[in-house]
């Protein structure tokens, strides 16, 4: 299968250039202290975070084990380590991706057994709660009538309500069945079961948010562990994991549950031993097809969510249309079909609306959109504290500087910073997110922002993909070549991370006539009276 071999060339490079990646990054010097059973305690000279795998890095690198606790100590960290392999070294990496590409390849050598799913026939045996919308029914319905090898590709475009669906589908499957929710991230799983009442939680609790903490064996557990000595330690988290694990066989051998895990730890944890009736796969447009047959070779009937609208996964290689690896692109493109949620309830009507137009052709925009909206702010270009301005095009006249591969513009990001400050007091740090397509880019506006005593987050959109802030200001840097932050999907995704306002900030002149995707914004903009000329933009 030519797809097949071309998804195993792909793991091949991914597996060499993580393997330079780790070789060039932190490798610390390690001791074991202590064992007991497959927990070891390591001095470690650096810090590695709790639930990340590991691997001793020695002749070669070789995975062994995730980090259950981690602390300080003298000379260096003390690491306990759960371990999946018994092998010793001398230096130690992270090696979450290194773990990841590994049971993946293993996994897409049987892509056609694990993918031999019928798409779901269209019978709908269950009816949905009265208080969802129509699309959100048709969807739970769909989940709840599926047949075992069955699949089902449902579409939700930001804010429709996708974890409602989700969640209210898990908890009706799991008074009959067992129920996987999983993710290629932690916060797209924990979303799903904060809204459950009942639910078991697989991961480690640091990696977890504080209200689901209370669906993990793990959580309770790991946190009375007290020790003296390194061999007491090892004992502790020994005898601890041999309770939890006990707590979450029992849990999983009755059925008639919702548990939660991301992919990869459900396939290196004590999920790995069960099939399950149902499995929902969050972000799968954000997710590799190879890491999505991880958690597809335990489903007896699968739901498939993603937007195939938004970013395809991000490699550490470049990667030409990456969207063909896409988990839901490349089912998409197997099945032909798919169901939609197209209600929209969480940003501003002005900031949906243009996407819901230009992007998913039709999205309904629910009336309480309408009022969310940021407090009016005094701020020197009076548009910017405006709460009936959602949507802002404010011309900076700068000029893009290439540096390497990326570019910067000076001027776009000086204004983002000052409009960052003028905003901070009133909406908050933590809900003002400040984005742009250039690497480059991002560090100029943290370093310049730094200056400012502000610690708003700073990203690239890329890394950005799934999270939400009130305010978003976007740079858009390029002022020549307009292609790339223009893409549709780069743009959607920077759009609709915005809830109350989105400031693009940009050169009107080089964008004014075209036919891109940001000209088009710049007049909605206009139309909106969202646009901020340069020679306005002081108090006079």
């Amino acid at each position: 299968m030519e797809s097949c071999m071309n998804l195993s060339e792909l793991l091949d490079k991914l597996e060499s250039a993580i393997e330079k990646r780790i070789l060039r990054g932190d490798i610390y010097d390690a001791e074991i202290l202590a064992r007991k059973g497959d927990i070891s305690v390591v001095l470690s000279s650096g810090h590695i975070p709790p639930g990340t795998a590991v691997a001793w890095c020695d002749h070669e690198i070789t995975p062994f084990g995730w980090v259950i606790d981690a602390r300080k100590a003298k000379g260096g960290y003390l690491l306990a380590i759960k371990e999946f392999e018994r092998v010793e070294g001398n230096r130690i990496v992270e090696a979450e991706t290194l773990l990841s590409i590994a049971l993946r390849k293993e996994v897409t050598s049987r892509i056609d057994e694990i993918l031999d799913f019928e798409y779901w026939g269209g019978i709908k045996k269950v009816p949905a709660p009265e208080w969802l919308d129509r699309w959100q029914k048709d969807c739970f319905s769909a989940s709840c009538s599926l047949d075992d090898g069955e699949i089902l590709l449902v579409i939700g475009p930001p804010g429709t309500g996708k974890t409602t669906f989700i969640a209210e589908s898990a908890r009706k499957l799991a008074e009959e069945f067992r129920v996987w929710v999983t993710s290629n991230t932690n916060i797209a799983v924990d979303n799903v079961l904060e809204k459950l009442e009942r639910a078991l939680r697989i991961g480690h609790p640091s990696k977890l948010t504080e209200d689901v903490r209370r669906h993990s064996v793990e959580a309770k557990v790991l946190s009375s562990i007290r020790f003296s000595t390194y061999e007491e330690l090892a004992a502790r988290i020994s005898s601890a994991y041999k309770e939890i694990t006990k707590a979450q066989e029992e849990i999983l051998k009755n059925g008639k549950i919702v548990v939660g895990s991301t992919i990869l730890k459900g396939a290196m944890s004590v999920l790995r031993n069960y099939d399950f009736d149902i499995v929902f796969i969050d972000e799968a447009s954000n997710t590799c097809i190879s890491t999505a047959l991880l958690a597809l070779e335990r489903a007896k009937r699968a739901v498939i969510v993603g937007d195939p609208y938004q970013l395809p996964p991000v490699y550490e290689i470049n990667v030409p249309n990456a969207v063909r690896f896409s988990a839901f692109g490349y089912l998409y493109d197997i099945f032909g079909r798919s169901l939609w949620l197209r209600r929209h309830y969480r940003c501003n009507a002005d900031i949906i609306g243009f996407s819901a137009r230009e992007i998913y052709g039709n999205l309904e925009i629910d009336a309480r959109c309408y009022g969310i909206k940021i407090p009016k702010v005094e701020t020197t270009i009076p548009e910017v504290g405006d709460p009936e301005k959602p949507v802002l095009f404010i011309d900076c006249r700068g000029e893009e500087k290439k540096i390497g591969a990326s570019k910067i513009n000076e001027a776009e990001a000086e204004k983002a910073c000052e409009i960052c400050e003028e905003l901070v007091d009133a909406v908050g740090e933590d809900e003002i997110g400040i984005i742009t397509p250039y690497v480059k880019q991002r560090e100029l506006i943290k370093s310049i922002l730094a200056d400012f005593g502000i610690n708003s987050e700073v990203a690239t959109v890329h890394s950005y993909q799934g999270r939400e802030k009130d305010v978003i200001i976007y740079s858009i840097t390029a002022t020549r070549n307009l292609f790339f932050p223009s893409d549709r999907k780069i743009f959607n995704v920077a759009l609709t991370r915005a809830r109350r306002k989105f400031i693009a900030l940009g050169n009107a002149e080089s964008l004014e006539g075209k036919n891109l995707l940001l000209s088009r914004f710049l007049e909605y903009a206009k139309r909106r009276g969202g646009f901020v000329a340069s020679r306005s933009q002081f108090k006079v």
